[in-house]
This record gives C-alpha cells, sequence and structure tokens, in this order.
C-alpha cells in the first residue's frame, strides 16, 4: 500500500508540473513531458519520465522489436519506447525486463504510430533509471 502511494504521488508530481522541466534529485536529464502528454511533443527531440508498466519482445514481427510501454500496459498504454533488435546489440549483456516498474526518462524525437506516442531508442544513453 505505501508504494501504491509513493507511485500515486510521483505520477500526480510529473503530471502537475508537466509544462515546464522537472528534475529528479539524482538525475541531470530534464523531464520535458509526461507518458500522458508526450502526444503534445511531436517531432520534437525531448525527455519523457514515467513509470514503465510493461517491456515485451516480439519475436515474430521482423526486426524483432522491444517494446517499453509506459502508462498502462498494451493496448491500454499511452507511450511507449521501441528498441530494434539490431540497436540491442549495444546494450552488453543488459536485461531488458530490469527496466519493469522502474520511473525512467527516455530521450528522443516523439512520433505518433497507431496514434500513441512513441520514441526509437537507439542507444542505452537514451534511457536513464530515476532513482528517488
Amino acid at each position: 500500500m505505501k508504494r501504491f502511494i509513493t507511485v500515486t504521488a510521483v505520477m500526480l508530481s510529473l503530471i502537475a508540473t508537466a509544462q515546464s522541466p522537472i528534475e529528479s534529485e539524482q538525475s541531470t536529464n530534464k523531464c520535458t513531458a509526461t507518458v500522458y502528454n508526450a502526444k503534445d511533443y511531436v517531432g520534437q527531440n525531448i525527455t519523457v519520465c514515467g513509470y514503465v508498466a510493461q517491456v515485451s519482445t516480439v519475436e515474430s514481427i521482423n526486426g524483432q522489436p522491444t517494446y517499453i510501454n509506459m502508462g498502462g500496459k498494451y493496448p491500454n498504454h499511452h507511450f511507449t519506447a521501441v528498441i530494434w533488435k539490431k540497436n540491442i546489440l549495444s546494450w552488453e549483456g543488459a536485461n531488458l525486463q530490469e527496466y519493469n516498474n522502474q520511473l525512467l526518462a527516455i530521450t528522443g524525437e516523439v512520433v505518433l504510430y497507431k496514434g500513441q506516442a512513441q520514441i526509437t531508442v537507439y542507444t542505452p544513453k537514451q534511457i536513464e533509471i530515476i532513482k528517488l
């Protein structure tokens, strides 16, 4: 219950300050948007912050993408970071499942895909785990 209250408080804080950059205590990345208003920044290179609800790799799709869904699990998510298999090679030995339930800052160009905001991640430097 305590974790739920903490998560809720952080998300409300992110939403309340979404129009101005926020900075986590231990992060130098500034959050330009939350997963809920990232659509407002299509075509811009920004940092989107929020909690990961689901990490899944779809091997049946050409290019074998890994989806980091935030703001809900697919198909009820609000934002997705996509990492294509060819780009995962730069994550030397990393387990992308470690991002599950983490607060992340993801930097890149926002595009719309099927009505949802999305950033394609090319390098590990585009993703930062925010420690509160």
